[in-house]
């Protein structure tokens, strides 16, 4: 876990103030502990994703939360088809050739 502090210092074109911003919005959901906000792999990744869209790509503050939400859904139908397909993995042989019989058609 990083503090908000280390990203911003890894992180050259941001500030705190930015993103406590982007953190008031539901952006970005780190954890809140001893007086900092601490961030996962996962939230840092997020945090770097936004600040790619809204300077490398010119995101538009009002479209940000539309495409973060799409972005999450996408992410959850992807682990929803990794599971799945841990799940056909481990059914017995005859059960996976029917399965992938089906998916062929």
């Amino acid at each position: 876990m990083k503090t908000l502090a280390e990203l911003v210092a890894e992180i050259a074109c941001i500030q705190e103030a930015e993103v406590a911003e982007w953190i008031a919005a539901a952006w970005l959901h780190p954890v809140w502990q001893e007086g900092c906000y601490l961030f996962s792999e996962a939230e840092e990744a997020r945090l770097r994703l936004i600040v790619e869209m809204r300077y490398d790509l010119g995101v538009e503050t009002e479209t940000m939360p539309l495409l973060l939400s799409l972005l999450d859904q996408l992410y959850g139908a992807r682990c929803q088809l990794h599971a799945l397909s841990r799940a056909v993995a481990a059914q017995p042989e005859t059960v996976r050739a029917a399965i992938y019989a089906l998916l062929r058609r």
